[in-house]
Parts: C-alpha cells; structure tokens; sequence
C-alpha cells in the first residue's frame, strides 16, 4: 500500500511458468527529477539557451528542493550551478552556446543524489524542414521541405545531399 512504501529504489520483476521469459522494472519511489524538456536538439551557435529540470514526487512538483546542474561544454570544461526549485518545482539553468559542438547537463537532486542528463548540439547552421513526411501512398508523388539558417536568418547557394532509402 501506498501507506507502508519507503522511498528508494525499487525492483519489479514478473515472470510466469508458461513462457521462459521475464519483465523487470527499476522504479525510483520519492522525490525525483526529469527533464522538462526534449534532449538531443540542435540550436544554433550564439544563442542563449536554459536546460530545463523539473523535481517531483509522483505527480506533484516540489518546490525548494537544492539542485546542482553542471554543464560540460564542447571543450570539457564545465560549469557548475546551485539552484533550487522555483514554486512550481523548476529548475531552469541558462547557457549562451558559444561554440560549436555537444552541451550536456546533469541535474542532481541534492537530498536523494537522484540524477538526470540531457544534451543539446550547437552548430553555425542548421537544417530544418517545414514539415515531417511521415506517410504515404504507394505509387503518389510526394515532396519534402526543408532550408538551412544561421543566426542571421537563411543561408542560400550550399550544396545539399538528399538520400532516400527505403
């Protein structure tokens, strides 16, 4: 029951005799932190940027909590912030990307040691498409869009490589 659960770390295995095979998950039970955001994006080198974190216990956010968020820079180096959340359980850090190349941050949640990484690629151009064929018909012509930018807005006369494998 929810009343007699410790907090911590968990491990839920099931297993039945009729299939040789078994499903495990490793719950973490109390105060926790996710990202807030998507990882893995691009942005483009220059711009200002914050890692998001959001601290929770189940479904409610938590306010107050210390949180340590260090930043590696492309180089190595790295930054190291103490924060707490904000009233709605955020964690936001800011990060001007000025070079090239992976940022990655880890948030640590400094009363469980409860970590979270996420990432984001700096780079002087960037390639978006103006929507995502994700569908289509056999035998119909279909069509993709796309245009690379930089800080200053489009960038124009550049070689593009378009692959299509199916």
């Amino acid at each position: 029951s929810n009343a007699t659960r410790g907090t911590g770390e968990y491990i839920i295995s099931a297993t039945s005799s009729a299939v040789d095979r078994s499903a495990t998950v490793e719950p973490t039970v109390g105060t926790t932190i996710t990202r807030a955001a998507r990882g893995g994006e691009s942005a483009l080198t220059g711009n200002s940027l914050a890692f998001d974190f959001l601290v929770r216990d189940g479904e409610n956010s938590v306010a107050g909590e210390r949180v340590e968020v260090s930043i590696t820079r492309p180089d190595g180096s790295s930054i190291e912030k103490q924060v707490k959340s904000d009233s709605d359980g955020f964690v936001s850090v800011p990060v001007t990307l000025k070079t090239d190349g992976r940022y990655e941050a880890t948030a640590e949640l400094q009363r469980t040691g409860e970590t979270v990484t996420t990432d984001i690629t700096a780079s002087d151009i960037s390639f978006t498409s103006d929507y995502s064929l994700r569908q289509t018909l056999v035998g119909e012509q279909s069509s993709f869009g796309g245009f690379l930018h930089n800080s200053n807005g489009p960038v124009t006369n550049q070689p593009v490589l378009v692959e299509i494998i199916n």
